[in-house]
């Protein structure tokens, strides 16, 4: 499918024009402003009203604009401050998960599920969106406090052990299609997001330091 500007900007336009409109409605109403947003996609997707249509304009804005709210958090939150807690977060994160996890994996056990497929919806079910609970933390002025920062620390917690889950779930296709998985396609794969994530963090502290200092000056 070619890409078609004019379906990103008319998508941009609709998109922002509903998410104002939102913005007053739910101020007027005294209730979070992450509501009027969910709404919006849900009365503008294809469910309802189908204004917006699923595409690649809207995959793009998707992704900016989760990618936006994630560098917003990143500015917020303390790499630092992160290591030195990471007891607590490493404890309180597998804890939530397992609290979670646990009782639902066995629930669908015991309604008949196989036993890889309802630990791997129980662990999904543990996992929260960090898009979401930042940006209501945001709203509310909480991002910096300690709860907030506990509840970032723990939801950082659980993107990294998503890692692990979405090789575990590329196992389990592979299995439900009858075949037998290559144990070293699978670990590189993880080993290349790894790598990935840890190439990220260099090159921010390195070159997105020096950028966002010069930007200042």
């Amino acid at each position: 499918m070619a890409w078609n500007p004019q379906d990103l900007l008319g998508t941009t336009l609709i998109l922002l024009a509903a998410c104002s409109l939102s913005v007053v409605a739910t101020a007027a109403f005294r209730v979070p402003a992450l509501l009027g947003y969910l709404a919006v996609g849900a009365l503008l997707g294809p469910s309802v009203s189908g204004v917006i249509a699923p595409g690649e304009a809207l995959t793009f804005i998707s992704e900016l604009g989760v990618a936006l709210l994630l560098f917003m958090v990143g500015l917020e939150f303390s790499l630092g401050h992160f290591w030195l807690t990471r007891k607590t977060v490493l404890a309180s994160g597998s804890l939530q998960m397992v609290v979670v996890a646990a009782p639902l994996t066995l629930v669908l056990i015991g309604l008949g599920q196989p036993a890889q497929s309802a630990a791997l919806l129980g662990a999904a079910a543990a996992m929260s969106s960090t898009a979401l609970v930042s940006r209501q933390l945001a709203d509310q002025g909480e991002l910096t406090t300690r709860h907030g920062r506990s509840a970032i620390a723990v939801l950082v917690f659980q993107d990294l052990a998503s890692v692990p889950l979405l090789a575990l779930l590329a196992l389990l296709a592979i299995w439900a299609r009858g075949d037998s998985p290559k144990i070293e396609s699978v670990l590189l794969e993880v080993l290349g997001v790894l790598v990935l994530f840890a190439a990220a963090a260099v090159a921010s502290r390195r070159l997105l330091h020096g950028l966002l200092g010069w930007v200042a000056r």
